[in-house]
């Protein structure tokens, strides 16, 4: 996950018992209970698939190198389940996927702590307080909750990750225009123009820096540094690099995702239409209309890992077992 959330949510109750349950009574007791929250945040979920598939093996004399699957793997062994066991070159190829509307397990499936999940929203805006006061007592028990007012607001939404090229709506919002009088009224119909804009992502990306674990990239090239996933797949072909001796597994590592996506802002706008006539009302919506020829450019964004989410993202393509 990458993005951040600034706040905190936290949620407490405490409880002193005056009498255990009874055969004759019921469990006495007073417990008090609050939820405080303040919270702004912008987190943009992904998820990441790997698959890995050997590609050259020592066989024959000398060790030559013959491309994989072969009649004779590894000296002798003609086993294709152990062909990893003296692999010489493999492939490890990512694919990274767009997470709509995220729920909390997710966000704590990646290592957020409880009290930055917020209901698992991408967007976060909020602030308030909740309490209760519960007393059981022989008699009518007592109870009551904080005034509303200390509840705050709470603007946090959901909203989808944009990867690769074709543009998605991130956020969409419709403001009615009898509230602002933007409407032409005669007799008993109307007319209204609800104004709105919605909030566009294009170009969306993943970039991660590569490590190798006991592995060079492949034909003699120079290690890749970094790699930038948008929606389709990257592979990466490299060789394992193992001291003799060594019983290690190789592969490649991707850490620090950082995800970038460019944003515009497009004015729409609907029709509404209908009828009043007291006793029987009809209405009927038509749009949105975008006007993107006045569409605003706001520029590219980056939002780095979300601190205390998941950094490695680990392939391992064989195991070397024999020295060259």
């Amino acid at each position: 996950m990458t993005g951040f959330t600034l706040g905190f949510e936290i949620y407490d109750r405490y409880e002193v018992v005056f009498a255990r349950k009874k055969w004759w009574h019921d469990k006495y007791y007073a417990a008090f209970s609050y939820k405080l929250k303040a919270g702004f945040g912008s987190r943009w979920p992904f998820k990441l698939k790997a698959e890995t598939i050997v590609t050259k093996v020592f066989a024959g004399e000398n060790n030559q190198v013959v491309d994989y699957p072969a009649n004779l793997l590894c000296q002798g062994v003609n086993v294709a389940s152990r062909a990893e066991r003296c692999a010489f070159q493999g492939k490890a190829t990512f694919t990274a996927y767009a997470v709509e509307n995220a729920k909390t397990q997710f966000y704590k499936d990646v290592g957020l702590p409880n009290d930055k999940l917020f209901k698992g929203k991408e967007f976060v805006f909020t602030l308030g307080a909740t309490c209760r006061f519960h007393a059981s007592i022989p008699g009518p028990n007592i109870g009551f909750s904080c005034p509303d007012s200390l509840k705050g607001f709470d603007f946090s939404l959901d909203h989808p990750t944009q990867l690769g090229r074709t543009q998605k709506t991130l956020v969409q919002k419709v403001i009615k225009g009898k509230d602002l009088g933007f409407g032409v009224y005669y007799g008993t119909g109307y007319a209204v123009i609800n104004p709105g804009a919605k909030l566009v992502g294009k170009d969306g990306k993943i970039k991660f820096d590569v490590k190798y674990n006991h592995a060079v990239n492949a034909a003699g090239n120079q290690n890749i540094n970094s790699l930038t996933v948008n929606g389709g797949s990257k592979t990466l072909t490299v060789e394992e690099n193992v001291n003799q001796g060594e019983r290690v597994p190789w592969g490649v590592e991707l850490t620090n995702p950082e995800y970038s996506v460019s944003a515009s802002l497009v004015p729409i706008a609907e029709i509404e239409i209908g009828v009043d006539l007291g006793v029987y009302t009809w209405d009927e919506v038509f749009g949105p209309v975008e006007f993107n020829d006045l569409a605003l450019n706001l520029g590219e964004f980056k939002f780095e890992r979300h601190e205390g989410s998941t950094n490695k993202f680990k392939a391992n393509i064989g195991v070397r077992y024999s020295p060259r």
